[in-house]
């Protein structure tokens, strides 16, 4: 039975405009009419659903690459490249120079419209042969390009994994000894991020479980309840930003934190509008882990649990 998530980070839309400017979805797009990938073509209708096991199915302990971002050394259809473990995001994304050695499929095909933290992208939607993480594999794998100058051209090369891939595991972060543990939960993969329960000063929110994220995030009208921001300044930031360039986060400073059994005081946090349909009653925002010390943090996919140690 697949779980789907109204409020997922990554609510997708049909764009109306194709962008076919940029050298590299040109590319890609000759190299897919060239050479049809009846297998590719059938994944990439499918990067609604999690990515096929397709080898290796015992616990495996990976090195934690420098960095906050939990970054493991990993490949993508063979190719070596840092994968980036994001369990904010629903899927697999590529960078333009990732796609480009990979050998991304993508079919030529509308742009969609992805909502991320306080900016929308333009995203199209493509698959790899497989994904490699040690001696786990995966594929073939839905993957997303993001439809923009700079961020193709420029970004380094490197590759998203979000819970398409890290939903058939109990995913433990461990930032003190610098490893990333995978243990198969044998329960179905899905899509959905994992939101877990918290008390803000006091207060009951609903977070977002983002490795992907630099700490805590909070809507505006989370902030607003709070006392952190006036009513001007929580309508001045629902309206949202249009491009990563003009993304704008205020920082504040959370009083104490209860998540997972564990208190956090004096937290510091920031003010963005991150999903465009949240609300009161809603996910009040990003729980981000890596903000918080040599912990070791652990998602179980399987039973929708957080849980921290050291």
């Amino acid at each position: 039975m697949k779980r789907r998530g109204a409020l997922s980070l990554l609510l997708l839309a049909a764009c109306a405009t194709a962008h076919r400017n940029d050298r590299l979805i040109d590319e890609l797009e000759a190299r897919a009419a060239a050479t049809p990938r009846p297998e590719l073509s059938r994944a990439v209708a499918r990067w609604r659903e999690p990515v096929p096991w397709a080898g290796g199915t015992a616990a495996s302990t990976l090195p934690m690459l420098d960095g906050w971002f939990p970054t493991v050394r990993g490949a993508v259809a063979g190719h070596p490249m840092d994968l980036f473990l994001d369990t904010g995001t629903s899927c697999l994304h590529l960078s333009g120079p990732a796609a480009r050695r990979a050998g991304l499929h993508l079919p030529a095909e509308e742009p969609l419209a992805l909502h991320a933290v306080g900016y929308q992208a333009r995203v199209r939607a493509g698959a790899v042969e497989s994904v490699e993480m040690g001696p786990l594999r995966f594929g073939p794998a839905p993957a997303l390009l993001e439809v923009s100058e700079t961020y193709l051209r420029k970004a380094p090369e490197y590759a998203l994994v979000g819970c398409s891939i890290l939903s058939h595991f109990r995913a433990t972060f461990d930032y003190a000894r610098r490893e990333v543990r995978l243990v198969p939960h044998g329960g179905p993969g899905f899509t959905d991020p994992l939101f877990v329960e918290a008390r803000i000063g006091g207060r009951p929110f609903r977070l977002m479980v983002d490795t992907g994220a630099k700490g805590v995030f909070l809507e505006p009208w989370a902030a607003l309840e709070l006392g952190l921001i006036d009513a001007a300044e929580a309508r001045s930031r629902e309206t949202g930003a249009g491009s990563r360039a003009a993304v704008r986060f205020l920082p504040v400073q959370i009083a104490s934190l209860t998540v997972a059994g564990r208190e956090f005081r004096a937290v510091r946090a920031r003010v963005v509008r991150v999903h465009p349909a949240a609300g009161d009653g809603g996910p009040a925002g990003l729980l981000g882990l890596s903000e918080f010390g040599p912990l070791a943090w652990t998602l179980d996919y399987g039973a929708r649990r957080l849980t921290v140690e050291g």
